[in-house]
């Protein structure tokens, strides 16, 4: 892969993907968990980018990441850590899961600073730490409507009492890295208009330094393997597709056209992906932890 990023998507998959299948229980959620009936289907990985950006949105979040880490210039780098962070909370052992959660927990004791320009309601010298609470439930939002936004656009909706189940599981899962689990929305339309108030409060807005991520990670996703270029193509459309469009028109994004055709292709996915065998449809990350589990793919 020749990009800047020194992180090889392939050879990061393949690393993750033995360390999944070396976890000796089922972790925290398991096969029969909501957790696992949604992220198992390998097109909520397309949902990566879709996430980074709304967490980008956050100010705390892209002033974070400009004042302690490399991902401004590295934007890959945040993905794949994002993307395993959360396969080893979901899909990993117990002991993994917690060593995880404490490698994050720790790391956001040392994210402190000051924002250095006005951005929504935040005047500029307004203090950020990254283990504030409702930052905290931001960017655990993020991963959890992206999820459910990714499985519905391909799979059709899920029933009332499945997407309750999936919030819980995700309450469990922020409260291992110190997410109130009474600040987690537990239908997916509370979870939206949480996230809809954020936005039209202005405590989620986009900056100089959001969209400086935003241009290096689209800039990222033009080079590398053809595989990792086709990913990027299609996360990105995703992206903005989906992201409230009160943010792709402040990163300056331009929304593309839902055609008749795109209909067309959504019904057919909400038909036929169903239908395939899991082997056909889960990721080899998740096809792991299935197979440990004795389930049959």
């Amino acid at each position: 892969m020749t990009t800047s990023n020194s992180l090889d998507p392939a050879e990061w998959a393949r690393e993750l993907r033995e360390q999944v299948a070396s976890a000796k229980d089922e972790g925290y959620f398991g096969p029969d968990s909501a957790m696992w009936h949604v992220n198992r289907e390998a097109v909520c990985a397309l949902g990566l980018g879709r996430a980074l950006l709304l967490q980008i949105s956050h100010p705390w979040v892209a002033q974070a990441i400009a004042d302690h880490s490399t991902a401004p210039e590295q934007p890959v780098e945040r993905l794949l850590a994002t993307a395993k962070a959360a396969q080893l909370l979901m899909f990993g052992s117990r002991s993994q899961a917690d060593a995880t959660a404490h490698h994050i927990r720790t790391i956001h004791t040392h994210i402190v600073g000051t924002l250095d320009e006005d951005v929504g309601r935040w005047p500029a010298g307004t203090p950020y730490r990254a283990n504030d609470p409702e930052a905290l439930a931001w960017v655990l939002a993020t991963l959890l409507d992206t999820s459910l936004t990714v499985y519905e656009g391909f799979f059709g909706p899920l029933s009332p009492e499945m997407a309750r189940r999936f919030l819980d599981d995700g309450a469990r899962l922020g409260a291992m890295v110190e997410v109130p689990p009474e600040m987690v929305p537990r239908d997916p339309a509370s979870l939206r208009a949480w996230m809809d108030d954020m936005i039209a409060s202005g405590t989620v807005a986009v900056g100089s330094h959001a969209r400086s991520i935003h241009d290096h990670l689209t800039r990222a996703g033009s080079v590398g393997s053809r595989s990792f270029r086709i990913y990027s193509t299609l996360s990105r459309h995703i992206a903005c597709l989906t992201v409230p469009e009160a943010l792709t028109a402040q990163f300056g994004i331009r929304r593309p056209r839902v055609s008749p055709a795109h209909r067309i292709a959504q019904a057919i996915s909400h038909r036929t992906l169903p239908r395939l065998p899991l082997r056909l449809r889960v990721d080899p990350i998740t096809q792991e932890a299935l197979r440990r589990t004795g389930m049959s793919i």
